[in-house]
Formats: C-alpha cells, structure tokens, sequence
C-alpha cells in the first residue's frame, strides 16, 4: 500500500468523522488498499506490466493515495452532500484521480521506481518518428519538406 492509516489524517480525516469506522482496521486496510489499486492501475498503463507495485515513490503518491482512501472511507460510513467537509474530501477525491490520471498521460512525472527495476521511466517510452508532412484537417501526406 502506497498510504497508512496515519497518512489519513494528514489529509484532514479525523477519526472522529469516521465514527464506529474509527476501529475497524480491516475497513481501513481495505480503502487503502483499494486506493492503492486505482494508483497502480495507473502506474501499470504508464511504466508496462509488472512496474507495480512500486518500489519506491514520493510523497505526492501517498497524499493522492490517503486523499481517494478518505473519500472511500466517508462513502461507507455515510456520504452527506450537504456537510461542506465531506463536500471538500470529494473535491480532493477528484483532483487525486485526475492526479493519476495525468500521470498515466505522462502530463506529471511522480519521483517513481517502478518494480521492472527502471529508475528512469523516460527510458521505456516509445519514440515516434515521421518521414512525411501531414494536413490534419484533410490526412493527406507529403514528402518531407527538407527543413
């Protein structure tokens, strides 16, 4: 798991919000765990099978990790939509899963060792190249210009 039950309250989630969830540590765990599997699915359609799960990774990770855990977390005990707190734990939920999603993207570069063993990513992205000028609002192709 890329988060632990500590890493929930640095996101704002007090146990007392969580009421009898509070000691449930299988419930907890299992959030974690499955805010850990959204990541990973992420990282998996960027880095290739079997990059997952991480050997190393920063502290953004675990932030997004613990933000969609608190989210899962408040959906059981009971989302109200009209508490501006849990309002503000979907917000953040929304912004971690954009936040993955743009890893996989490659539009932000999380400090990552993937399991393949490659500390860097770049290495394993595929290169494009193009011989021929293309007009995109007709797809028809020309010889390079030369310049």
């Amino acid at each position: 798991m890329y988060a632990q039950q500590s890493d929930l309250l640095s996101v704002g989630l007090n146990p007392n919000m969580l009421g009898a969830l509070a000691n449930n540590q299988a419930v907890i765990n299992g959030a974690l765990q499955d805010a850990s599997d959204l990541a990973d699915a992420s990282f998996t359609a960027r880095y290739g099978a079997g990059s997952t799960p991480l050997l190393q990774w920063d502290t953004t990770v675990t932030k997004n990790v613990a933000m969609v855990a608190a989210y899962y977390l408040l959906c059981i005990r009971g989302f109200n939509p009209n508490n501006a707190a849990d309002q503000n734990f979907r917000k953040n939920y929304e912004d971690a899963v954009a936040y993955f999603g743009k890893v996989q993207r490659q539009q932000l570069t999380p400090r990552v060792t993937p399991a393949g063993g490659s500390s860097n990513p770049g290495a394993i992205q595929p290169q494009l190249l193009s011989s021929s000028v293309v007009d995109l609002s007709t797809g028809a192709t020309a010889p390079t210009r030369g310049y």
